[in-house]
């Protein structure tokens, strides 16, 4: 599954994928109230965790759409989540594009959060078809004075 934010219209879509990794459908997953949505990952019981730029907050998604956790944070612009694999912890990267003054707590931070869930294995991707075929490995230049 593939899931792509329209930040500027406030929704996520969900797009199956075929045996390639190829898009087949898009989907309305679902339309926030408030904020947009910004940087997700995925954890290990499919749920979608969502950074909510302008909210100050993640939400915690079901594979069906329903929002089934909203986490507050102390500043207003969260711009991505990643799930820690093994150690409950959720890091949330943050902006202060845009923020003058005090009162926007620790906005440009990195933030953790514990959380009861965990990110999924990470796998390479290495493409295996294509009018190119698998890229070719290549060593990196050596630079000589």
């Amino acid at each position: 599954m593939l899931y792509v934010a329209d930040s500027s219209a406030g929704i996520i879509y969900r797009c199956p994928l075929d045996a390639d990794g190829t898009p087949t459908d898009q989907q309305e997953f679902t339309r926030l109230a408030n904020g947009s949505p910004d940087g997700m990952t995925v954890d290990t019981q499919g749920h979608l965790w969502v950074a909510v730029w302008g909210a100050g907050q993640v939400h915690r998604y079901h594979p069906n759409g329903a929002l089934l956790a909203a986490l507050d944070l102390p500043t207003p612009q969260p711009t991505s989540v990643c799930l820690h694999p093994t150690a409950g912890q959720l890091m949330i990267t943050t902006a202060r594009y845009g923020l003058v003054g005090h009162g926007h707590g620790p906005a440009g931070a990195v933030l953790a959060a514990e959380v009861d869930a965990t990110a999924p294995a990470a796998r390479p991707y290495i493409p295996s078809r294509g009018p190119f075929g698998p890229p070719e490995r290549r060593p990196w230049p050596r630079f000589t004075e």
